[in-house]
């Protein structure tokens, strides 16, 4: 067991700068002899059923990745059919296998792998006894649409508060940092840096609650947001130190003014906000303050921290990891070694009875889901491997229709709110799609 967590810390070391076809004639193969006829009669009430028995991914699956159909049923044939979704025509069958549902014995669980399946297109999967599923993609780059579909309603999105638009910035830009292919918008990024700007008072260094449509400062100073301003202004500036144009340098001196504000009222700033100012004015400039006060949020006991709404001790544990200045390598392998117990746990309790996810995936809220899909995506990012990716991947299923509820959470929400109007949420969700983008 040394041996094995003795590599993982090499491993951390020095990937962290600093530290077949149906034969049976089907529904599918008449309407395909319809078709020829040039008849074109409506199957929708045939096709559409209004809640499919059959459980997939209701937006798709990569060509090379796992792909699995759930159904729960209380006896069924172990057949199924991928069918084109333009031609009807039946383009592979599969067979289901049964799993006993440990809390239910009169209903099984049946699944169906067809992962060597890669043809690209749009398809629909048949089990003659409950019909349809819903229409599903098999495409290459996937991900990155959606990718791409998400990043477009963040740039779009209207923001007044500051720590809002702070917020997804940060989780922006460190995807960026981490998946170094991931698609950034550059404009929107100056632009929003620009407005953040005006949001602080050049008197003080003080940032206000509320962002600044005209030259004239409203709402009230907020010592966190100030400190999480800090922290992404200079999170900015590194990103773009090459440059060394005026926004960038600007963007540093901001950060600066608004820590020494902060700094001066620590005890009425949320622990997590301030590690994460620290953590990135220190990523930036190296100074030797900016580290003791790393040390100083160490020495608060975890369960008596004050974590602020937006909770940054993951961006601010990346930024002190990203480091190239001197770190503690104890406290970079502690940082690694929690995130890997806290997926091996999570691993532990995922099993096909559950869809590939922990058991008590039902019981969490939305952003809990959330920050566990970030902390895979770290981990899969640091420890090489497809293990915690293919766990990543079936909470993605999992997000967009592999649950008990068979629905797509993009759109109709796990706590009431479609989790693809929450601009907050989105931003998490462009890190952990980050790695699928490259």
């Amino acid at each position: 067991m040394r041996r094995v967590w003795l590599v993982i810390s090499i491993v951390i070391m020095a990937l962290l700068s600093g530290c077949a076809l149906n034969n049976n004639k089907s529904d599918v193969e008449a309407y395909s002899d319809i078709a020829r006829l040039n008849y074109t009669p409506d199957f929708n009430y045939i096709k559409v059923p209004q809640s499919p028995s059959l459980i997939t991914d209701r937006l798709g699956y990569d060509p090379s990745g796992k792909k699995v159909v759930f159904l729960r049923s209380d006896g069924v044939d172990s057949s199924y059919y991928i069918v084109d979704e333009t031609t009807g025509d039946t383009v592979y069958e599969g067979t289901m296998s049964r799993l006993e549902i440990a809390e239910d014995e009169s209903v099984s669980l049946y699944i169906g792998d067809f992962s060597e399946f890669a043809s690209e297109g749009t398809y629909r999967i048949l089990q003659n006894d409950v019909g349809y599923s819903y229409p599903f993609k098999i495409e290459k780059d996937i991900y990155k649409n959606l990718y791409k579909d998400i990043y477009s309603r963040i740039s779009t999105a209207k923001y007044n508060k500051t720590a809002d638009l702070t917020y997804v910035l940060a989780n922006l830009m460190m995807t960026k940092d981490i998946f170094e292919e991931s698609y950034i918008n550059e404009t929107f990024l100056r632009n929003s840096i620009e407005r953040l700007l005006k949001s602080q008072d050049p008197a003080t260094g003080a940032v206000y609650d509320t962002l600044s449509i005209s030259e004239e400062l409203d709402g009230e100073e907020s010592l966190t947001t100030t400190a999480e301003f800090a922290g992404v202004m200079a999170q900015f500036y590194l990103s773009h130190a090459e440059e060394s144009d005026e926004l960038v340098l600007a963007a540093l001196q901001a950060a600066g003014r608004a820590y020494a504000y902060m700094d001066k009222y620590r005890d009425n700033v949320c622990d997590d906000s301030y590690y994460y100012a620290s953590a990135q004015m220190y990523r930036a400039t190296g100074g030797q303050k900016y580290r003791n006060a790393i040390a100083l949020f160490d020495q608060i006991e975890e369960k008596g921290r004050q974590i602020s709404q937006y909770d940054y001790q993951m961006l601010a544990n990346v930024a002190y990891l990203k480091s190239n200045y001197k770190v503690d390598y104890n406290r970079c392998d502690e940082i690694m070694t929690g995130y890997l117990n806290d997926m091996v746990k999570l691993s532990e309790l995922s099993d096909k009875q559950h869809y590939y996810v922990q058991s008590d995936i039902d019981e969490l809220s939305q952003d809990q889901i959330l920050d566990n899909m970030m902390k895979l995506g770290l981990v899969s990012y640091v420890v090489s491997g497809r293990e915690y990716a293919s766990i990543q991947g079936n909470y993605i299923h999992y997000l967009l229709g592999v649950n008990s509820n068979k629905r797509d959470y993009m759109l109709e929400g796990i706590d009431g709110m479609p989790l693809g109007e929450d601009i907050l949420e989105l931003s998490k969700l462009i890190f952990i799609l980050g790695s699928k983008y490259e």
